[in-house]
Order: C-alpha cells, then structure tokens, then sequence
C-alpha cells in the first residue's frame, strides 16, 4: 500500500513539474486590443519562439524562467515566468516617441515705402523706358512744400504703424 502512495506521490510531482514547465499565452497590441503576429520570444535558456497570426504562443521548455519578447514595431520587454499571465500586452514603438519642441521668431509685419519705390524702379517687368516714366519721388518732394507739417507728421506716424 505505501509502495502505491508513493508512486502515486511521485507521478504527481512530475505532473507538476511539467505543468510549470510548460507556459502558453496570447500577446496583444496594448492600443488596438489586437493579437500580434511574429513577435520574436527569446528563452533564458537560448530558444527562439515565434507567435502565430493570432498572438498565440507555447514554451515547453522545463528549465525556463524568464523571456524576452522582441517585435520591430514593438517595445522590447522582459518578463519573468512566475509573473505572466494568460495575456500579455505590448506597447507600439510610435507612442514612446521623446517630445520635440518647436520654437519660431515671429516674422515682422510692415513694409518699407523707400524699399516698395525701388522695388518698382528695379524690377524689369514694371520699370519705364526712358522719358515715359513717373518720378515718384518729386512728386511727394514737391507736394511736401504744400502740405503743414502737423499733417506730415501724422502722416509719417501712420506709415510707421502700418
């Protein structure tokens, strides 16, 4: 009778040792809630495993105690055996991105009328051909002469603000 306990003592513990052993789990996108196909699952103990195209995977190796799971588009991660569960979530690569900042000089807002004249005199397409032109600058010279200088003066003040 104690031979039979006994058998049946050891048949259990070996039972037990193969359940640890033996380690099946689904890993899944942690945003989408989708299964993840081909993640890479690397064993202390030197053996490569692949998930299938629902996430799945099985490790049957006895003397394996933790794993490291590895996908290009996912973050790498590192678990211990007695810590996982049924389902294990990754994180996608593009959410752990560092933060960028990004900083400007605000342009100025204005113009220059010596520059708008010049302008007008040098480009090509609206400079006049000989006498034909318009001297812009006498005119605003001679009617300067007519004009009070309090006018000018608010004058110059708005073409500043402008």
């Amino acid at each position: 009778m104690k031979i039979k306990i006994l058998l049946i003592l050891c048949i259990l513990c070996a039972l037990a040792n193969n359940a640890n052993a033996q380690v099946k789990g689904v890993l899944i996108d942690i945003e989408t809630r989708q299964p993840i196909d081909g993640v890479a699952i690397y064993t202390n103990t030197n053996k490569k495993i692949f998930s299938d195209k629902n996430g799945h995977f099985f490790i049957s190796d006895p003397n394996c105690t933790s794993i490291t799971l590895t996908h290009n588009s996912y973050v790498r991660r590192n678990m211990e055996l007695k810590n996982m569960k049924d389902s294990t979530f990754l994180i996608p690569k593009a959410i752990t991105i560092n933060t960028v900042v990004i900083t400007a000089k605000a342009p100025k807002i204005g113009f220059s009328t010596s520059k708008i004249v010049s302008n007008l005199f040098n480009d090509p397409m609206t400079s006049p051909k000989g006498p034909s032109g318009i001297d812009l600058l006498s005119i605003f010279e001679k009617s300067r002469s007519k004009v009070k200088k309090s006018v000018m003066r608010r004058a110059h003040e708005a073409v500043k603000k402008y």
